[in-house]
């Protein structure tokens, strides 16, 4: 049987933090796939996707994981959201000088380790990003970048 992993997070408050699902590389990889599989002109919405995209991806991630739990809300919505929230940074500081991409490593290259401080100062996103390798970031310029261009 596989093992969905979970990691308990201690409450703050009086409200119960619900458990944070631990992908692995392996199975954020059936979720590209399946979210490549998926994608069409019926499921664009202004740069972003229409609700009942993650459905779509959730049967067909189902199809590549016959076991899975993951589901469209919270799971998959969740892991997307963290996606398109490193595409988006990515995107930035590659636009801003001092910086750029490195397509061979598929990792964010800095000029000078300050520069990159300050950067992280001003974005908090962007904690822990520098030297880190993106491997799907092609692919997230895809579903991401302005959801133009679909294939046929």
């Amino acid at each position: 049987m596989e093992s969905e992993g979970t990691s308990r997070s201690e409450p703050t408050s009086r409200k119960r933090k619900q458990d944070r699902r631990l992908w692995t590389f392996a199975k954020e990889q059936a979720l590209l796939a399946a979210m490549m599989e998926c994608i069409c002109d019926k499921y664009k919405a202004h740069n972003d996707f229409k609700p009942c995209y993650f459905n779509e991806v959730e049967k067909e991630l189902k199809k590549r994981l016959p076991r899975t739990t993951l589901k469209a809300q919270p799971n998959i919505e969740s892991k997307v959201k963290n996606w398109k929230d490193k595409y988006a940074v990515i995107t930035d500081i590659t636009r801003l000088s001092g910086f750029g991409w490195n397509h061979t490593t598929n990792s964010i290259v800095v000029d000078d380790e300050n520069v990159w401080k300050e950067y992280e100062k001003s974005n908090s996103k962007a904690k822990g990003m520098n030297g880190k390798s993106f491997p799907m970031y092609e692919s997230w310029q895809f579903l991401f970048g302005k959801l133009g261009k679909i294939r046929q």
